[in-house]
């Protein structure tokens, strides 16, 4: 390993902060609790459990490293990857994932949402980022863990990758059904125009 693990650490340090905050704001100051997951759909139990142990493993896997440099060569590197530049190009990418990411959690304002609310979603947000991706929050979630698995090549960080992408995948499907439930007209016009992802 070139790059401590405290970089890619203060790099999600800064998108957490940013995503609590955010939801704080919701919260203290528009009375909207933003964590919306409804325990009795089995998808949503299963997306919330994804999120949650992809964040488990994400910080735990930070943590050995800055505990213990040498575990990431003891959980075996992916051959060809631990390279440098590539560590540099994982690091960036997480930078410019968590940029993303924040941007689309900023552009949906008051309807941010962590999960599908049970009375629907709020307004169809298209402008901003959302012109050229129709999820860019997850979008960037995504470039964050693949920046991780390109700052450091293991079969744990690869495994964050597919996890990720599969509860990803999920809740993603899931909104876009209630989206298209709520803005019968809206939405195919817009999801028409604007790709899922870029």
């Amino acid at each position: 390993m070139h790059i401590p693990p405290i970089l890619p650490a203060a790099i999600f340090l800064a998108y957490a902060s940013l995503f609590v905050g955010r939801s704080l704001w919701l919260w203290r100051a528009r009375g909207i609790n933003p964590y919306v997951f409804q325990a009795a759909d089995s998808l949503q139990r299963f997306v919330e459990r994804g999120f949650r142990a992809v964040l488990a493993l994400f910080v735990g896997y930070v943590t050995l490293l800055l505990a213990w440099p040498e575990a990431e060569s003891r959980l075996g590197l992916i051959p060809g990857l631990d390279r440098p530049e590539i560590e540099w190009a994982g690091v960036a990418v997480q930078i410019v994932g968590a940029v993303i990411a924040g941007t689309g959690q900023v552009a949906m304002r008051t309807s941010w949402r962590i999960g599908i609310p049970a009375g629907g979603p709020g307004e169809l947000v298209t402008h901003g980022i959302f012109r050229i991706s129709r999820n860019p929050t997850f979008l960037g979630m995504l470039a964050q863990m693949a920046g991780v698995l390109l700052w450091s090549p293991t079969a744990l960080t690869a495994a964050l990758l597919v996890l990720g992408w599969t509860v990803i995948q999920v809740q993603v499907r899931q909104e876009e059904a209630a989206l298209s439930r709520s803005f019968p007209q809206a939405w195919p016009a817009y999801a028409g125009r604007v790709r899922r992802w870029v």
